[in-house]
């Protein structure tokens, strides 16, 4: 080394043995950086860094890792998932109960409902018959019966969507 600081070839800045070493970005070469990439160790400026779990990294070993990463399948579910075996086979007990009341009641059922009287014949919560007739079966049919389409329309969806 001469008096000047400069190594034997004369342009080269003498390279330091202790303390924080700055050097430039490889894809910058202007801009000065003290990061390195944690994966290759290239140094890296703040244009060129991407975050990861632990340190930084340049965009080469980002581009790396995402071809070499295991690609994930995409499985096409219905919009919340099938329903289970319970909410099927309740789903299949309200339908043909329904079925049954439109039997019973008529073909205007279907919009108007059946009769008062058909709906206590099939086993419509009434709690004189409940408290005075001891008729505690009707506390369970009653979840079953439906008056109107509409009616049976929405509460099969909602036992559909919340099980």
């Amino acid at each position: 080394m001469d008096q000047s600081g400069r190594g034997p070839e004369g342009d080269d800045p003498p390279e330091r043995t202790s303390g924080l070493m700055l050097e430039t970005c490889y894809r910058h070469p202007r801009v000065v950086t003290g990061v390195h990439c944690t994966r290759c160790g290239r140094p890296i400026c703040p244009d060129c860094m991407t975050a990861a779990p632990v340190g930084y990294q340049c965009p080469e070993c980002v581009r790396e890792a995402r071809q070499t990463a295991p690609r994930r399948r995409v499985r096409v579910k219905f919009i919340l998932g099938r329903p289970g075996s319970i909410t099927t086979t309740l789903l299949v007990v309200n339908i043909a109960m329904f079925l049954v009341e439109l039997g019973v009641g008529g073909s205007r059922s279907l919009f108007d409902g059946p009769s008062p009287q058909k709906l206590f014949d099939l086993g419509a919560m009434f709690p004189t018959s409940i408290a005075l007739g001891h008729q505690y079966w009707r506390l369970i049919t009653a979840m079953f019966l439906h008056i109107w389409l509409i009616h049976i329309a929405f509460n099969m969806y909602a036992l559909y969507l919340f099980g």
